[in-house]
């Protein structure tokens, strides 16, 4: 398959996506497959870097930082490097795309308050490797952090 995964890996990703926590032998009960055999997929998926740990889906705004953005950067292309180190370092910035097209990068990030972003935001726009800066606050979150469901193939009933 194209995305790494036969169906039995789908199938053991599809439900530590559901639940992380899962124990190796819900996993087995939810994918059909021998516990044995969850394990010993579950440390390949690990050890190829599939599956990079086990976390926490966090509600932001419940966390106080209730000041989503996106932010697009023109920068040249000798500085891509050194825009995108420094906002992987931004403890507030979680995503990070270099993009085609006129606007090359390309960030997502949560801020306590507009304050505080507009803080952050004044050092982007002075900062001599960024171009230009347009950002965006997003107005409401509809869909946030939800992991990408792996393609399980149907298998056809006889």
């Amino acid at each position: 398959m194209s995305d790494g995964l036969d169906e039995a890996d789908a199938r053991i990703v599809a439900a530590l996506q559901a639940d992380g926590r899962a124990e190796l032998l819900d996993i087995a009960a939810e994918t059909g497959l021998p516990g044995t055999t969850v394990r010993d997929r579950l440390a390949a998926l690990e050890d190829r870097g599939v599956v990079r740990g086990h976390t926490v889906r966090v509600d932001y705004d419940r966390a106080g930082y209730a000041c989503p953005v996106v932010i697009r950067l023109r920068v040249a292309d000798d500085a891509v490097p050194t825009v995108t180190e420094r906002l992987r370092d931004c403890p507030r910035i979680h995503s990070v795309y270099e993009l085609t097209g006129p606007w090359n990068l390309f960030a997502v990030g949560r801020f306590r308050s507009r304050e505080e972003f507009d803080t952050y935001c004044s050092r982007l726009v002075t900062d001599a490797a960024v171009e230009a800066v347009d950002v965006d606050v997003v107005a409401e979150t509809v869909k946030e952090g939800e992991p990408v469901a792996p393609r399980v193939p149907v298998t056809p009933r006889e």
